[in-house]
């Protein structure tokens, strides 16, 4: 599979959790540059693993996936995974992951009633591993599925909460990278994983949570009550 791992210049956790990736395990920088910037490339479990970095927000990071392929790093990608900041009302220390799309209007970015691809057995694969590598006065929260961008391949947003205090911490681009690595190690969408979608409940997805970490359900888009 060729797996791509997406930093964005403008989001400081970002950068934070692909400086990690860098400095911690083996990537090597390629001879190829996207958008000017230079571009590192792993072999996890078989796979290709890219860590690209983007000069525009990745809510609006359109067709991102067109843009890579039509870059010939790759000829196709099987899962994107975009490594962001998190904000809250409540500024609450947190790790969270989810899918991308818009049941509705799309309001920051991607298009109106489109979702994107979803890997539901990636999904619970990380949040199973983040929650054995947690950290005291964190909360780990499953989303429900929310903004852009609008891309045709399968998709997750892991992401650190919720201030610049948390989004620059090392110990916490550490945590995330570490999480994602072990993950990637272990991943296989072949997985005896039950594949599903959760309707209903709030915007952080209690049961989504609940449900990853007691059954075989794995979990893609959750579509919440409101």
């Amino acid at each position: 599979m060729e797996i791509i791992l997406v930093g964005s210049e403008e989001d400081l956790a970002s950068k934070n959790i692909r400086d990690r990736l860098i400095e911690g395990y083996d990537f090597d920088k390629i001879k190829d540059k996207f958008e000017g910037n230079d571009v590192f490339k792993s072999k996890i479990n078989g796979n290709d693993v890219y860590v690209v970095l983007i000069k525009d927000g990745l809510i609006y990071s359109e067709n991102l996936d067109k843009r890579v392929i039509d870059s010939k790093i790759v000829n196709k990608i099987d899962l994107i995974v975009f490594l962001s900041r998190h904000q809250s009302k409540e500024d609450t220390p947190a790790f969270t992951v989810h899918t991308i799309g818009n049941w509705y209007k799309a309001e920051y970015g991607g298009k109106n009633k489109e979702l994107c691809g979803a890997s539901a057995v990636f999904i619970k694969e990380f949040f199973i591993e983040l929650n054995e590598n947690a950290r005291e006065g964190y909360q780990h929260t499953l989303e429900a599925t929310h903004h852009g961008p609008f891309i045709e391949s399968p998709a997750a947003f892991i992401e650190i909460g919720s201030t610049e205090k948390e989004w620059v911490d090392e110990e916490n681009g550490r945590v995330i990278a570490n999480t994602l690595m072990k993950t990637l190690k272990k991943y296989d969408e072949r997985d005896n994983w039950i594949s599903s979608i959760l309707l209903g409940g709030g915007h952080y997805a209690q049961a989504g949570t609940k449900t990853l970490l007691r059954t075989n359900y794995a979990i893609g888009h959750i579509c919440p009550k409101y």
